[in-house]
């Protein structure tokens, strides 16, 4: 997964006072090269509010997000993204990975976890 600029300047004013964290994952069905520019995805259909965060591990933070059978119907999921608010449209994407198309029939659910390592 490439971790955008944005995520890069995230990470750093989270050390300092003035920061907002990542607070959900936003899914879509677009194509096109993922690289550390990327603000947004390319097709978002979807955004959900993490249902787990975890710092359990040291050096790395997990986040969850679950989408049902109905939210996931009809959709060639090919791309996701860790965003700094939850609502569609709005803030800009930490993270975006993006893959060959992953078939959904409204008979299954997903469920994306993301982890960032710091090294």
């Amino acid at each position: 997964m490439g971790i955008t600029h944005v995520g890069k300047s995230g990470l750093a004013l989270l050390l300092g006072p003035s920061g907002s964290r990542p607070l959900a994952i936003a899914i879509g069905t677009g194509s096109g090269i993922v690289n550390e520019f990327n603000t947004d995805l390319i097709n978002e259909t979807d955004r959900a509010t993490f249902s787990s965060t975890d710092i359990a591990t040291a050096e790395e933070t997990t986040f969850i997000s679950d989408f049902n059978s109905l939210e996931m119907s009809g959709t060639t999921l090919t791309e996701f993204g860790v965003y700094s608010s939850g609502s569609s449209g709005v803030g800009k994407c930490w993270s975006r990975e993006g893959f060959t198309g992953v078939d959904f029939d409204g008979t299954n659910e997903v469920q994306i976890q993301v982890i960032y390592k710091i090294v």
